[in-house]
């Protein structure tokens, strides 16, 4: 398994292609033989009809996420508590923002 690194901006056609098609389905595959559901968060790359349809032809179920459904990707809680622990200097113009330890 490798890290994948996108240079570009994400969109649909990049998801499907770079993310799906080449990785995420052949791990799929190998790891999952018997299936699995797939859950991805409501990026518009995640949700556009380009994505759904692929991965319905690739035969991948996916977890139905209810519109403002709370956040279950961990990463994106971390975010919002290094977020509430920060600290905001500078004005508008030249804002940087420091993090405070946690």
């Amino acid at each position: 398994m490798k890290l994948r690194f996108v240079s570009d901006y994400m969109n649909a056609m990049a998801y499907t292609t770079t993310m799906l098609e080449s990785n995420s389905k052949p791990l799929i595959d190998e790891y999952y033989p018997n299936g699995l559901v797939f859950g991805q968060d409501g990026a518009p790359a995640h949700r556009s009809k380009t994505t759904l349809d692929n991965l319905f032809d690739i035969d991948v179920p996916i977890v139905p996420w209810a519109p403002c459904s709370p956040d279950m990707n961990v990463i994106e809680n971390f975010w919002a508590i290094l977020h509430k622990h920060s600290i905001v200097v500078g004005g508008s113009s030249k804002r940087r923002t420091i993090y405070a330890k946690l």
